[in-house]
């Protein structure tokens, strides 16, 4: 079974019988099978010997590094990940063409805004709460709007409206989205867990002919793939606030997790723990006709906009049917 491999202490990575072995800063030995993984998420304190990571890299294994268990710092991508030329020259006509880059960008955020709404309505039916979100009003003004930056306004309107439901969902007295420098145990989850999805979404950028320097609701940027931004913005709603919303309803994780506003040893484990179990949890694809796990939902997501890039095919982003 090919799985992700995550290392959550401090310790040393080294070669052992052509697989890896983790030791812990208490000794303690883990033989990592190399043909098993296909990502593995380290913290800044696991230092790899230079043997294990050509073996990683030999084996097309993409590491991602994380500060502290809570931001994504970047990813060591194997050299054998390569890009289409023909793929990036479509990319950047459709980025350059305003008419196509405004309809891929129009068609992202009203997915997104959709499967805010399933989150909403999934609540409204299980909670009682007060559905506040006017599905059809932000719709309009998506199908409206002339620039990139009117969309983003839009986008983050009607975010902020999602916000304000978070309250109800999670039994709190209020609610500000705080990203940098967060305080409470919903924002420094929803960091957490946004990081973990922007590097799930690179490791599949890279198994595709996309490049992911080209995006098209957010701005291409020199030290960033942006394209990662505009994918997650379909998925952080059924991914990262589902799994957040859970594991604060059933009190899996609380604010005495928190130490010095970071989370605990054995909250992060936690976290971890979810975010893989939602990764591999299946489910049948209509179109498809067939079992998919929420990961390939991802690479699927990306297979059909390359598809609509290359060869003009409809793009028609996700939209939880579930």
């Amino acid at each position: 079974m090919i799985k992700t491999f995550y290392l959550l202490i401090p310790g040393k990575l080294t070669v052992k019988d052509a697989n890896i072995n983790f030791e812990d800063i208490s000794g303690v030995n883990t033989v990592i099978p190399i043909k098993q993984i296909t990502d593995l998420y380290l913290c800044l304190d696991i230092n790899p010997t230079s043997n294990v990571l050509k073996l990683i890299m030999d084996e097309g294994i993409i590491i991602h590094y994380f500060n502290n268990y809570e931001y994504y710092l970047g990813s060591l991508i194997p050299k054998k990940h390569k890009n289409s030329g023909k793929t990036i020259v479509k990319e950047v006509e459709c980025f350059d063409n305003l008419d196509k880059r405004i309809q891929i960008a129009k068609k992202i955020i009203k997915a997104a805004l959709k499967n805010i709404s399933k989150v909403v309505k999934y609540y409204q039916r299980r909670k009682g709460i007060v559905n506040n979100l006017n599905l059809n009003y932000y719709s309009n003004k998506i199908n409206e709007a002339k620039t990139i930056n009117h969309l983003m306004l839009i986008e983050a309107e009607y975010r902020k409206n999602y916000y304000n439901h978070y309250p109800e969902i999670l039994n709190l007295e209020s609610f500000i989205r705080v990203a940098p420098n967060a305080t409470d145990i919903v924002n420094v989850l929803l960091n957490l867990m946004n990081s973990l999805l922007y590097s799930v979404i690179y490791s599949e950028i890279k198994k595709t002919n996309l490049s992911g320097f080209i995006s098209y609701l957010h701005e291409p940027d020199h030290d960033r793939v942006p394209l990662i931004y505009d994918i997650s913005e379909i998925f952080k709603p059924l991914y990262v606030d589902r799994v957040v919303f859970r594991m604060i309803n059933r009190k899996q994780v609380n604010d005495n997790d928190l130490i010095n506003n970071r989370l605990s040893n054995d909250a992060i484990k936690i976290v971890f723990k979810e975010w893989n179990t939602q990764l591999n949890t299946t489910i049948h694809h209509p179109k498809l006709k067939r079992s998919i796990s929420y990961r390939m939902l991802i690479r699927q997501e990306l297979y059909e906009l390359e598809k609509h890039i290359a060869n003009d095919k409809d793009y028609n982003p996700l939209i939880s049917w579930w």
